[in-house]
């Protein structure tokens, strides 16, 4: 029966791992479904797009580890280039929210 606490601890910590993850694949994933749904949205072709894990632009500390940042550069319908930072998700609901905000150089 000894053996039987093990395998609980074990099982407990496989569970903790899949779950994180699932968690971090899931925030990447809809990082960029809204990366580049605002795109779309908004009449812009993606060029590049890099995700900001530490130094994020003006998001510096406007941004939780909830949020997404992206350092991009896109294309207008008109074909002007742009670069600038973008934040995917709430402030406060993180991933949750739909909402996605710019910041052009």
């Amino acid at each position: 029966m000894k053996d039987s606490g093990a395998l609980v601890v074990l099982l407990i910590f496989g569970c903790a791992i899949v779950a994180m993850v699932a968690s971090a694949a899931w925030h990447f994933s809809r990082g960029r479904s809204l990366l580049e749904q605002w795109a779309d949205e908004n009449g812009y072709t993606i060029l590049s797009a890099d995700y900001c894990h530490v130094l994020k632009g003006p998001f510096f500390f406007r941004s939780g580890k909830g949020n997404a940042v992206y350092r991009v550069e896109v294309r207008d319908k008109s074909g002007e280039h742009r670069r600038g930072y973008v934040r995917c998700g709430g402030l406060f609901a993180g991933m949750w929210s739909d909402r996605v905000t710019a910041e052009w150089d």
